[in-house]
């Protein structure tokens, strides 16, 4: 796997930027569910929402290289996390909209993306959706939020509530402060007994710096087993049988 950290940084800003915009609309959930967006074929877009009774979202064209929203289409080469920050804004105001974006901080002020990266990057997000999406609707009990990509990590997760008062997180990042290469993880709120007990079988194994959870890195999974690989350890690690 190649190092495509700055196109994620990127892509990562842009994500933050339209993930402020969406919640500038969507109606705030204690589970902060909306502040994830959405992985498609092509990309990644923003949840639902309505301006002036319209439907609308923001998308992210990885295949193709644009962002487009219902106003107007940015080039990923052309456009940085700033500039579309203040398009957004300004479209808002010319609306005379009484929604407000909450201003992100910190963005690169240039563009940063290499195509091939970026393919990379959505390969795995895909791949990564179909399998936590296949393992989710296999849980066998309580309930489960949708399986959202959340800006501030970058990470496409969902939790799982098997009954009241216990939580288990599980995810793909795309590399972090924690592992700077993507990787799954698995953990649980509260840490019980019950799962620090479960030995992970390699290339699980268990992590402790930063979060305590089971971690799989990409690059240590057999790419031929790629799915029934990552189901056999993600499943072991929740205690169930899939």
């Amino acid at each position: 796997m190649t190092d495509f950290s700055e196109t994620k940084q990127y892509l990562q800003d842009i994500a933050k930027v339209i993930g402020k915009f969406q919640q500038a609309f969507l109606v705030p959930d204690k589970n902060y569910w909306h502040v994830g967006l959405e992985v498609r074929h092509n990309g990644f877009q923003t949840q639902e929402f309505t301006i002036d009774g319209k439907p609308c979202r923001v998308y992210v064209d990885l295949k193709n290289g644009i962002i487009c929203s219902s106003i107007e289409s940015w080039s990923m080469g052309w456009v940085s996390p700033v500039q579309l920050q203040n398009d957004l804004e300004y479209w808002l105001r010319e609306l005379d909209s009484a929604n407000n974006i909450e201003h992100v901080e910190g963005l690169h002020k240039t563009p940063s993306i290499n195509q091939e990266s970026a393919l990379e990057i959505l390969n795995l997000l895909s791949k990564s959706q179909k399998v936590l999406g296949s393992l989710k609707l296999r849980l066998p009990t309580g309930r489960s939020s949708p399986l959202l990509l959340y800006p501030h990590h970058f990470d496409l997760a969902y939790t799982w509530y098997p009954h009241e008062g216990q939580q288990y997180t599980v995810g793909m990042s795309l590399g972090d402060e924690h592992i700077r290469q993507p990787y799954f993880y698995i953990t649980a709120f509260p840490e019980t007994m019950e799962f620090a007990s479960r030995a992970p079988q390699l290339p699980a194994v268990w992590h402790k710096q930063g979060f305590t959870g089971v971690v799989i890195r990409v690059a240590d999974i057999d790419e031929r087993r790629f799915s029934a690989q990552l189901k056999k350890h993600i499943s072991a690690a929740l205690g169930i049988e899939i």
